[in-house]
């Protein structure tokens, strides 16, 4: 089987099961050990938190065996009853429950990752040190059972209860004030949709590369599709514009396009109302290429978005925009980051650009120019740009533009 990169841990960092089982434990609870090692048989695998647990390779007989088994709560339900019983407090009982059933994951998940393959030669064009599909799509199987297992242990809001400040704040930053049932909802049909795409499409690589056909896309396409239709079924009208601010590609892009403008809380709600409705038209397609007709409607429809947004923004704040956004102005604006300088830099570096680019198309257009003549034009040209933008940026600021 070919493989592919682990992508589990990254993709799916805002899993409820992840964050409810990290986040709401103490310390002490997180540095709880397992089962000990010992007593499991013997071949050692490594897995989340850094540990080694020994399993025998799985074979997938195996694998499917253990994603029908259901993760035991009974045992964690009776040790929170004796310890409540006994007067701990809650957040101790918790997380000593939760726990006993991470080390149940830990060990399926250990057995799950144990059929890896023997490690390939390194000269093996198609060699990856990864996790392979099958695996991932297992572990993402066994992260449903997980998330049904703990709210069946600590109620259906297990993982918004008992959040340290950080993962509020994560949280905070992605739904805002969404309700918290509603944020494991999401979580929940953000999950979903994964699972499929990792089972129906990121399977078919070459290399570790994916390799999609039309339908591929289309199919991505038709996914994507569901778990809009889902998240918006899930939300009221304003919730979902709530969450969209914040968590949707349309948001994400908008704010790295605004990096050098930095938009007022109104000026982004403007702006990423027509970015959205612009992507609601025209939405991206991997995979797909256009025709040269639906590039051209493209294009302009994208000279009119800038357009529209410039219109929706004071006289002044319209032009600075049109400054701050042009081509190259994020790649500035990261620099300029870098260099701790302020944000009104990137429309001084810009402004050079546009100046000097306008002087060098005339040099470049005028007829009475030798070739030798324009060279040195150019070049001079060239030599006076690097001197201004380091003027505003520095040698090193130069350097990286």
């Amino acid at each position: 089987m070919k493989k592919v990169p682990l992508l589990l841990a990254v993709s799916l960092a805002a899993n409820a099961v992840l964050l409810g089982v990290y986040f709401t434990r103490s310390p002490a609870a997180r540095a709880r050990p397992g089962p000990p090692v010992d007593s499991m048989p013997t071949k050692a695998v490594r897995v989340g938190g850094g540990r080694n647990l020994r399993t025998p390779p799985a074979t997938p007989e195996r694998v499917t065996a253990l994603l029908k088994e259901p993760i035991n709560t009974s045992e964690a339900k009776d040790l929170m009853a004796r310890m409540r019983a006994a007067g701990f407090p809650e957040e101790l009982l918790r997380a000593t429950a939760q726990t006993r059933l991470v080390a149940q994951y830990q060990a399926r998940s250990a057995e799950i990752l144990g059929a890896n393959q023997p490690v390939p030669p390194f000269w093996d064009t198609e060699a990856s040190y990864g996790t392979d599909p099958a695996q991932q799509a297992a572990l993402l199987k066994l992260n449903r059972q997980m998330t049904d297992a703990m709210k069946d242990l600590l109620g259906p809001d297990y993982a918004m209860s008992g959040l340290s400040d950080e993962a509020r704040a994560t949280y905070q930053r992605t739904y805002g004030d969404i309700p918290p049932e509603k944020i494991l909802q999401i979580q929940e049909i953000m999950q979903d949709a994964y699972l499929k795409q990792m089972t129906e499409i990121y399977d078919k690589t070459v290399g570790g590369y994916n390799v999609w056909l039309p339908e591929d896309s289309a199919r991505l396409a038709a996914i994507e599709q569901e778990r809009r239709a889902a998240i918006v079924a899930a939300l009221t009208p304003e919730e979902l514009e709530r969450y969209d601010m914040r968590a949707s590609n349309a948001a994400a892009g908008l704010r790295n396009q605004l990096m050098a403008f930095e938009p007022t809380e109104d000026e982004f709600r403007a702006l990423f109302r027509l970015q959205q409705a612009f992507e609601e038209k025209f939405p991206s397609s991997a995979g797909v290429s256009l025709n040269p007709d639906a590039i051209r409607e493209r294009v302009i429809a994208e000279q009119q978005l800038r357009d529209d947004m410039a219109a929706a923004l004071s006289p002044d704040r319209a032009a600075y925009y049109r400054i701050a956004t042009e081509g190259g102005a994020s790649a500035v604006a990261r620099i300029v980051s870098r260099l701790d300088l302020p944000m009104s830099t990137v429309a001084q570096v810009m402004t050079v650009q546009r100046e000097i680019q306008a002087q060098a198309n005339g040099v470049r257009t005028d007829p009475t120019l030798s070739p030798e003549a324009r060279n040195q034009a150019l070049a001079a040209l060239q030599q006076q740009a690097n001197a201004r933008v380091a003027s505003h940026i520095g040698a090193n600021g130069l350097a990286a533009y």
